[in-house]
């Protein structure tokens, strides 16, 4: 079933699962979770994997959303799939809601800002951007934010990629989406913590 876009805030907080249809211009144009938040002209969502596990949490433009629909077959399968894992205790593996608890929700400079102080990697998708634009915060401002892409390139041994990556400044009101927290950029951000250890070592 199609939600009416006049009533797509009245999912906030429930507990309906939700696919979420992107357009062309988001480059994964279709996710599913449950919608928790309502940022200024941004959305945020609580996504699901392929498998039902808690992937982590994400902010989109509102803008970007072609369409929501809610009880299809695909969410009742995948309902089924989350109520399993959580009678396992096994759906939030990582804890990626206690990280994100913390994080402030009364707009988006809040929440970069919470990540830059925090050392977080995030995951940025531009208005006019063709691929997604992962590093940790390395510089944020009223109007900019600044990623480490060249360390998260590195790490990849893209080595075919780095001479075209720069740290480049991403304009705060050209952002699509941003990947928060989600199960690879919490992991990656272990990584380099603990890189981080063994070269001050």
């Amino acid at each position: 079933m199609i939600i009416d876009k006049v009533n797509w805030n009245t999912y906030l907080n429930k507990e309906t699962l939700l696919e979420i249809f992107c357009n062309d211009k988001y480059p994964n144009t279709f996710s599913l979770g449950y919608m928790i938040a309502n940022i200024d002209k941004y959305y945020i969502f609580k996504t699901i994997n392929e498998t039902g596990y808690l992937d982590g949490y994400e902010l989109y433009q509102k803008d970007s959303i072609n369409k929501i629909k809610k009880d299809t077959n695909y969410c009742k399968m995948f309902t089924f799939y989350i109520n399993y894992l959580k009678e396992k205790d096994c759906f939030d593996n990582l804890d990626l809601k206690t990280a994100y608890d913390k994080v402030p929700k009364d707009s988006i400079n809040g929440i970069l800002q919470y990540c830059f102080d925090h050392g977080m990697v995030i995951t940025i998708t531009q208005v006019d951007g063709e691929y997604y634009e992962t590093g940790k915060v390395i510089s944020v401002t009223n109007q900019e934010i600044v990623l480490d892409q060249r360390t998260y390139t590195e790490d990849l041994e893209e080595s075919e990629n780095l001479a075209k990556v720069r740290n480049k400044a991403i304009k705060i009101d050209n952002i699509l989406s941003i990947k928060i927290i989600t199960k690879e950029t919490y992991l990656y951000q272990r990584y380099l913590e603990q890189k981080n250890k063994r070269f001050m070592q």
